[in-house]
Order: C-alpha cells, then structure tokens, then sequence
C-alpha cells in the first residue's frame, strides 16, 4: 500500500541520516552507505535534492508498483543524473510479464546501472488465497524456510535472455528465496519443502 512509501516519511530519513553522519560516524570513523527505496512516485526534483543533501547513495525504485508510470521512469531519469547508483527492483509478478519485458530497453535508455528481478514472496495464508486466486491453476508455489514463493514459470531467465540479446547496459540481480539462503549461510537442501507442506506451521 501507498502507506509504506518510505518518501512519506522524508523528514524522518532526514533526522536518521542527520544523527547518523553528525554523531554516529565522528564516533566509529567510517562513512556508511545509505540507500532508498521508493515506489518513484514522489521521487521529484525537490525530494531528490533533500536525498542528496542527506548523502543517500543509493535510491532503489519498483516501477511495477506504479504499474510502470511514465511519470516514475521521467523521476528515474532525473534520479540517475544525481545518484551514484539508480537501482530498479521489481517482483518477478506473472501478470506484469508485458510491462516487465517493455521496461528492460526503457531502463537502459534512461542510465539505470542495475535491475534486481525479485521472487514473489508470501507472508501468510491470506496472502495466498488473494494470490493463487489471481494467477492460473498451474502456477507452482515452494516454500523457503517459514516463507513461501511463487514459481515464476521461467519469467527470470525470459528476462534475462532479454538483456543479453539486446545487449543492455546493466547488471541484472536474481533475488530469489535460493539466493537470499545462500546469503544467510543456509542449505538450500535442508531449508526447501513443497507446497503440500506449505505453511503447516500456521
């Protein structure tokens, strides 16, 4: 929801990142890196500069959530001009495959310097039910640890296929349930059940 747009809370980010760089980091000595995520919405010329002012390094945007607005990518272009790194950050979500495949020569064309192609996660059984109720009866789900995921049916390496053909001028990141397990240190072998198991412990 519009709720959870972090670029409502500025002024908080503002008073994060002011005691960060004035107190915190005269302490340890070390310049931290900061980054944003954002819907693009509101990521106008004005909250740019007020991102910039608190040395935001990073501003990641979901241009699906805005059902890839004209208006979001006008602010990505903006955004790329005074970032040192723009990151678009999209879930792999079936029903945006044609906005998803139009966005990769559009983000290229505007200076994105990364995609992160995400894995649709599920948070609890409501989740589910709202969710297998929009995508086709044949649309796989597994389980990852306490969370559960949609297949996406090929959508990432689709995607990815995409880049290399065209040969696009950014990096391209697969943040699946797999990948985020590695990062934790975990087995994906010991850490994967299916969806006859899914959600048991709820």
């Amino acid at each position: 929801g519009m709720e959870s747009e972090p670029l409502f809370y500025l002024p908080v980010i503002e008073e994060y990142m002011n005691f960060y760089i004035n107190e915190l980091e005269p302490i340890y000595f070390k310049r931290g890196f900061a980054k944003v995520y954002t819907n693009g919405v509101f990521l106008n010329k004005e909250n740019i500069q007020r991102l910039i002012n608190i040395r935001i390094d990073e501003v990641r945007v979901n241009v699906a959530a805005s059902n890839f607005s004209k208006r979001v990518y006008k602010n990505i272009e903006e955004a790329v001009k005074h970032f040192p790194t723009v990151t678009v950050e999209v879930p792999l979500w079936p029903p945006q495959r044609e906005g998803l495949f139009k966005m990769l020569s559009i983000i290229n064309d505007i200076g994105v310097k990364h995609l992160d192609l995400c894995q649709v996660e599920i948070w609890n059984q409501d989740s589910l039910k709202k969710i297998s109720a929009v995508l086709p009866d044949e649309t796989e789900y597994y389980q990852v640890g306490h969370m559960m995921n949609i297949d996406d049916g090929g959508l990432y390496e689709e995607l990815v296929k995409e880049v290399i053909d065209k040969n696009y001028n950014y990096s391209v990141i697969d943040c699946n349930a797999l990948v985020k397990l590695v990062y934790e240190g975990k087995s994906p072998a010991n850490d994967m059940t299916f969806e006859d198991e899914a959600f048991d412990e709820i």
